[in-house]
């Protein structure tokens, strides 16, 4: 139960790094929660994590910047824009159903959830962390089971 900015201090955040994978399972070993993380998921695999009731820790890329509302995930020359968008979210739905199927997330920069249209997560599921390594396809299962806690729910008025 700490806020954003106690986990951002524990984490290492930096505006300029962002929060590095390592520290996030650092922490969360550190902590007893079971997980596992992996490289080049792919919406499949997402679908059957989700299905298992297990949320999954993402880096994509999220809120552009850029006047056109684009990302630069193609053009790593271009030091100044390529994989700059990088954000954590947690993965915890989707809905196949749809005329479009889409991803449910909890993000930390939002009261509520958001979503992804599948194909758009699939093309923005990419992040680099302050090092210059790669996360394509990257996600941190969690694993453990978890009990429901009505007193975690707080109504906002």
């Amino acid at each position: 139960d700490l806020n954003l900015t106690q986990y951002e201090n524990l984490l290492g955040t930096t505006p300029e790094s962002g929060t590095p994978p390592s520290a996030i399972m650092a922490y969360l070993e550190k902590n007893g929660v079971a997980f596992t993380a992996s490289q080049q998921l792919s919406l499949d695999d997402l679908l059957q994590k989700l299905a298992a009731g297990h949320p999954v820790l993402m880096p994509l890329q999220a809120w552009s910047s850029a006047e056109d509302g684009s990302y630069n995930l193609d053009a790593p020359s271009d030091s100044e824009s390529y994989l700059v968008e990088g954000h954590w979210v947690i993965c915890v739905g989707y809905c196949q159903n749809a005329e479009t199927p889409y991803f449910i997330f909890n993000d930390p920069a939002c009261v509520g959830h958001t979503i992804l249209y599948a194909d758009e997560l699939n093309r923005r599921w990419i992040d680099m962390d302050g090092a210059g390594a790669i996360f394509d396809h990257f996600g941190i299962e969690i694993t453990q089971s978890t009990t429901y806690n009505k007193n975690g729910l707080f109504y906002m008025d």
